[in-house]
């Protein structure tokens, strides 16, 4: 789960990364490794669910954002700051948290420590 906002440029950096790895992961059939996006639209200065939408498109993004209408998930999760991403295991176990942009290297190790983790 990736929280994230349009306006948030340490965000807006790591998304070419997540977006390669979704593609990736597509292709692979790899369905150990599920990418979703997770807004908030109207929450803060963020945009409403239109514009969230409207920036995916602009951006050429594919994978799956689930609009959290309210903030149910970023209050549940305990997002404080974003980018915030977190590795969840098949069992629904929290693997992994990361606060900050995640580069491509660094997405790469976490996504391989979560196959290993999953063995």
């Amino acid at each position: 789960l990736n929280f994230w906002a349009t306006w948030c440029p340490p965000c807006r950096a790591e998304m070419p990364d997540i977006q390669k790895l979704y593609e990736r992961s597509s292709q692979e059939g790899r369905d150990a490794v599920i990418v979703l996006g997770v807004a908030a639209p109207e929450l803060g200065s963020e945009t409403d669910k239109d514009g969230v939408k409207a920036f995916m498109e602009k951006n050429g993004y594919t994978y799956p954002v689930l609009m959290d209408e309210g903030g149910k998930l970023f209050e549940a999760y305990g997002i404080r700051a974003i980018p915030t991403t977190y590795l969840i295991d098949r069992r629904g176990n929290v693997i992994g948290r990361v606060q900050g942009a995640l580069s491509a290297e660094n997405l790469e190790k976490i996504v391989q420590q979560a196959f290993q983790t999953a063995k």
